[in-house]
């Protein structure tokens, strides 16, 4: 784990990207908001999705003789974008399966969160790309508590 103020390790490209991606089954299949899970069953996919995205990084190293994984952190950022872009900057931003998408998590979100408003502190004390599956969604339950039923 690397602590907050320390160097991040760096990205990936976005080939390397794509093929993460596609290996959890985030294809073109998945066209719709219909094709998304229902709300309730979202967190459960989405973790899923995730340690797809991290397992397929993991084989890609071995195989590659790599030294950078891709975090939790990163992963979940990856899946995150890729659904926000795909869903809810189209037609579908008011569709209910794509208010249950998370927010892409990143310093930006988080630093705003720890200087302006009263939603505790803590937000920024570990670093999004280091999250593990469970500090990740931790932090996006803690999100929703801050946001209620508004779309993230």
């Amino acid at each position: 784990m690397v602590g907050k103020g320390e160097k991040k390790p760096k990205g990936f490209k976005f080939a390397n990207a794509r093929q993460r991606l596609e290996s959890a089954g985030l294809t073109e299949q998945l066209a719709t908001p219909d094709d998304l899970p229902v709300p309730d069953r979202f967190d459960a996919r989405h973790r899923e999705w995730l340690l797809a995205v991290v397992g397929a990084s993991r084989s890609h190293l071995r195989s590659n003789r790599e030294s950078a994984e891709l975090t939790h952190g990163r992963a979940a950022k990856l899946i995150n974008v890729h659904l926000k872009a795909r869903f809810e900057c189209g037609p579908w931003s008011g569709h209910a399966r794509v208010g249950a998408l998370h927010p892409p998590i990143d310093s930006m979100l988080l630093d705003g969160l720890e200087k302006n408003g009263p939603h505790g502190s803590n937000w920024t004390a570990r670093a999004w790309w280091d999250l593990d599956n469970a500090a990740y969604e931790s932090l996006v339950e803690r999100i929703r508590q801050v946001f209620g039923a508004e779309q993230l």
